[in-house]
């Protein structure tokens, strides 16, 4: 390269420079930008959801867990659900983090980066998903929807208790700025 050609070369990158920085500033007056937060009117108008667990002995035994919107299906995007499960016999699950999760939830555009599943006591596990909607088309929670299904060593003869972490539990609409409350029966 030449002295020339050198000097044009400094002179287009300081160029591309000033110009990046300017575009960089803006040069009006500043714009906030105010983001809706939830509100309580907000939540008690969309209802609730409902978390449920059932044993079901299919190839072999496993707990199913399910939602379900009540009073008026929810338009749901993202959710983390932890919870423990208990019975008063021996729960236990065939293997630490193995849970399937409902393949049609995945057609429909579902994802599910977290899937934890542990037990705590001989009767009790520990159960956590989070899954959140890739599809541009929305998720209407309008009947009783299988998440996941988590195997089981033994098949227990008793109804499940299922508890909800409040602080970890959460359901999002579509906006994924509103949470929906949720219960278990």
């Amino acid at each position: 390269m030449n002295k020339k050609q050198l000097t044009k070369f400094i002179i287009l990158i300081f160029l591309f420079v000033v110009v990046a920085l300017l575009a960089q500033f803006s040069f009006g007056p500043e714009k906030k930008v105010e983001i809706p937060q939830a509100t309580p009117q907000a939540e008690e108008k969309l209802g609730k959801i409902l978390v449920s667990a059932n044993i079901t002995q299919k190839e072999s035994p496993q707990i199913e867990v399910f939602i379900e919107a009540l009073e008026e299906k929810a338009t749901l995007s993202a959710f983390a659900l932890v919870t423990t499960i208990s019975s008063p016999q021996n729960l236990e699950i065939l293997k630490k983090d193995e849970a399937k999760v409902n393949s049609e939830l995945v057609k429909e555009g579902w994802s599910f980066p977290l899937i934890k599943v542990k037990n705590l006591k001989v009767n009790e596990i520990s159960f956590g998903i989070s899954g959140y909607l890739l599809s541009q088309k929305p998720f209407y929670l309008d009947k009783k929807t299988l998440i996941a299904e988590i195997p089981l060593k033994n098949l227990p003869n008793e109804d499940l208790q299922i508890t909800l972490d409040p602080d970890l539990t959460n359901f999002f609409k579509k906006d994924a700025l509103t949470k929906i409350p949720v219960i278990t029966q």
